[in-house]
């Protein structure tokens, strides 16, 4: 995968994080600032192109009769009317072309010139504008020409090495680049100007630089002209060109994995995330069982007015979906959102992301009300169709069997021996009932009716009890749920989390490196 794919696939993932509430708009500027720009896309053969070396420095150093020198023939006009002050000379061999160049480059404000020299052919000059020049244009040339270029190498003079706007200017970019320095117009230079140089470019962070001499007057002074191409030449025999065009690309392959660390890291660390719901549920929990204990003795005085009623009274039916909303009311849906606050505040007090826990919760105050509604009115449901315990109901409908076939068995039973009796007295062999037997059989059968009578009066479920019974085990179940309804969005967090953390992770792990495991990292210019 090469820099645009990786590029693309970090750009899409940020897309998809910020959609989906976990990064903001601000953390997605540092896509924004990782330049996309490669020297191959100047040429018709991306795969083969000549190294891109910048020559960049201060008015009057000498930079063009530098180039010149470096071509063999006039290509860049030096002196006070130099064209090259407002503009940009592109110096190539003449295999290599152009292709369809980036719309941003400043193509009417840079003039090609192209060689036949084969020992140049796999160097490509870039004469840059002046740097301390007063013109904003010239600035505005160079930072479009930037990401472009492989090298750098910056011209000094002997009475110019002091102003370091220009060098300055570049130093941001020192990790993107090989650097080259040349102090230029050396028949006027000495040895302690370029041991002064050094210690400065040593000061601002260069690890040793390597500082060449030029001249490019017909003095005769002995200068390091003949190194300045060795150099370069040298370093792409050593190291191969298509290791040293790697450079450029290599630094934005950092810039663009320690974006993508920056980018893992606003997604919140798993122990962050754990311990923000840790604080939760510590907070949240007696929260809950406050709030269940008030619906408890609302279902308590409510059950009261209930007394006087009688199970499978029809007004009572329709009295449900009443008591269902009684009990979950304006108060209980505010109660709700007060919860959501707390916990977002929570997340954001730890500097964790709460939108997407904020997207998942939104919809909790409805969807707590709604349940909460069904799950009590369903309990209430539940309790008219089945009263009382298990226990109390079969006693109760065995007691009301009991009120019938006792009676009856008794009944059964004297009128059987008042016949038996009665056939006898007939035939002389007994004596007929008296009064005495007629008033006990009365007894014996009332006292049959009477007992599984009270007992079945008795075990009767009361209305008020029945009701809240089914009110309370509606609101344990329903505060049941309302903890499922919050617990939840934490688990779809932690999948959202770690879906685009792996998804990050593939993306980051296509990151190329060189075979070392570390980076790219070629230093041809130290002393």
């Amino acid at each position: 995968m090469d820099f645009i794919d990786l590029y693309r696939a970090i750009q899409d993932w940020a897309h998809d994080a910020q959609r989906s509430g976990w990064l903001e708009c601000n953390d997605l500027k540092g896509l924004e600032e990782i330049e996309q720009q490669q020297a191959a896309a100047l040429f018709e053969d991306q795969r083969h192109r000549p190294l891109i070396v910048g020559l960049f420095g201060g008015t009057g150093v000498g930079k063009s009769s530098l180039l010149n020198r470096l071509a063999g023939e006039p290509i860049a006009r030096a002196g006070i009317e130099r064209p090259t002050s407002h503009e940009v000379t592109f110096y190539l061999h003449k295999d290599f072309r152009l292709g369809l160049l980036p719309p941003e480059l400043p193509m009417e404000q840079t003039r090609l010139a192209y060689h036949n020299k084969p020992e140049r052919r796999l160097l490509a000059w870039l004469d840059m504008p002046d740097m301390d020049s007063t013109e904003t244009r010239n600035r505005d040339l160079v930072e479009e020409w930037l990401p472009y270029l492989d090298w750098i190498v910056y011209v000094v003079s002997p009475e110019r090495y002091h102003d370091d706007i220009g060098w300055r200017f570049l130093q941001q970019r020192a990790r993107r680049h090989a650097w080259l320095f040349v102090m230029n117009q050396w028949d006027r230079g000495k040895p302690e100007q370029l041991e002064d140089f050094r210690r400065r470019l040593t000061a601002e962070g260069f690890a040793a630089p390597h500082v060449l001499r030029t001249s490019c007057s017909d003095t005769g002074v002995r200068d390091d002209f003949d190194r300045l191409e060795g150099v370069l030449n040298q370093a792409i025999q050593d190291h191969g060109l298509a290791l040293l065009q790697q450079l450029g690309l290599q630094s934005r392959l950092v810039e663009l994995e320690k974006l993508a660390g920056l980018l893992a890291a606003r997604l919140g660390d798993p122990l962050a995330w754990k311990a923000a719901q840790d604080h939760w549920n510590d907070a949240f929990s007696p929260r809950l069982a406050l709030f269940r204990k008030q619906l408890d003795e609302r279902a308590i005085r409510l059950a009261a007015s209930f007394r006087d009623r009688k199970i499978g009274d029809e007004s009572l039916s329709g009295l449900l979906p009443g008591l269902a909303e009684a009990f979950w009311t304006e108060r209980e849906s505010a109660m709700v959102e007060q919860w959501n606050d707390l916990l977002l505040d929570g997340l954001r007090s730890r500097s964790l992301p709460a939108k997407p826990l904020q997207r998942l919760t939104r919809a909790n105050g409805p969807t707590a009300g709604n349940s909460f509604r069904q799950t009590l009115e369903g309990s209430l449901n539940d309790s008219l169709a089945h009263p009382g315990h298990w226990l109390q109901r079969g006693l109760y409908y065995s007691a009301g069997l009991l009120e019938w076939l006792l009676p009856l068995t008794i009944t059964a039973w004297a009128g059987r021996h008042l016949a038996a009796v009665y056939w006898l007295a007939l035939d002389g062999r007994a004596s007929f009932l008296g009064l005495d037997f007629a008033v006990h059989s009365i007894l014996l059968i009332a006292l049959a009716w009477m007992a599984p009578w009270l007992l079945h009066r008795r075990l009767k479920p009361s209305p008020g009890v029945v009701i809240k019974r089914g009110l309370r085990e509606g609101v344990r179940r329903g505060c049941g749920q309302m903890a499922g309804i919050f617990e939840a969005p934490w688990t779809q967090v932690a999948e959202e989390r770690d879906g685009l953390f792996d998804r990050l992770q593939r993306i980051v792990q296509r990151i190329p490196r060189s075979a070392d495991g570390g980076r790219i990292s070629v230093t041809p210019f130290t002393t």
